[in-house]
């Protein structure tokens, strides 16, 4: 493969669906694909990306990707077209995008998963022990284009080739957690992941009987949106929508079937 030209790449742009971080855990998360976007990489001798609102964390991680193995360049990542989704789901599929990339320049076929691992070691993010299952669940999502449910390296799964129909609504929202071990006690903390979790692991037994992720979402949303209340002070995102985690300090509200308005 050529490093001269640039290349284009087609990914399933992907978003979380179900589960809500907590700090100082990790809990499952399910994400879905929502469509495609592409992309045109090339060679560069600065780390330059021009996709949308994830453009400084993207160079970050072109960064880190390319120095990891001695490069000695970075790449450039422009978006061709129009998407409408922003935030997680366009940065892990252009993340999706460079590792595919880097992997055919050096004559190496990765699979999916490899390419979440190598993914997960130049994020600038992987710091962040709460949101990794929620990076990799999207990335993992928008690799296989298929339904992912992922916790962390032993603990994933994957599902038909579902695509949910749903968009994001609103601005992102900046969080900050209001609970803490120490603040609510170690059983009741404890009790809130061990809550978070179970709900995704019930999620992915349906998903594995047949049922549609739009409708099992629908039956969660009740303690996806307690949840994200208890921890993160989120309110009803209204209009049918649920609230789902974004970039590492950020919700979005996700509407399923299109449905919530802006």
């Amino acid at each position: 493969m050529s490093m001269e030209a640039p290349t284009r790449l087609e990914v399933a742009v992907a978003t979380p669906v179900l589960g809500v971080p907590i700090p100082d855990s990790e809990n499952p998360v399910i994400a879905a694909p929502a469509g495609g976007v592409r992309f045109e990489i090339a060679s560069s001798p600065e780390c330059r990306a021009d996709v949308g609102d994830v453009d400084d964390a993207l160079a970050g991680f072109a960064d880190n990707l390319l120095k990891g193995i001695n490069a000695g360049y970075c790449a450039s990542v422009r978006r061709i077209g129009s998407s409408s989704y922003r935030g997680l789901p366009l940065y892990a599929a252009a993340t999706v995008a460079l590792v595919y990339w880097i992997a055919e320049a050096h004559g190496e076929h990765l699979s999916p998963h490899e390419i979440l691992e190598l993914a997960s070691v130049a994020d600038p993010f992987s710091y962040d022990r709460s949101w990794h299952p929620v990076l990799s669940s999207v990335r993992l999502a928008s690799a296989e284009g298929r339904v992912a449910v992922y916790r962390n390296e032993e603990e994933m799964a994957l599902y038909g080739g579902e695509r949910i129909e749903a968009e994001q609504a609103g601005s992102p929202v900046r969080v900050e957690a209001r609970v803490s071990r120490e603040r609510i006690g170690m059983d009741t903390y404890n009790a809130l992941v061990h809550l978070a979790g179970v709900a995704v692991l019930e999620a992915a037994v349906r998903l594995g009987e047949g049922r549609s992720l739009a409708s099992v979402a629908e039956d969660l949303k009740p303690v996806q949106d307690g949840v994200a209340n208890i921890v993160w002070g989120l309110g009803d995102p209204g209009g049918g929508c649920l609230w789902t985690p974004d970039m590492p300090g950020y919700f979005t509200r996700l509407c399923i079937g299109g449905g919530g308005g802006g």
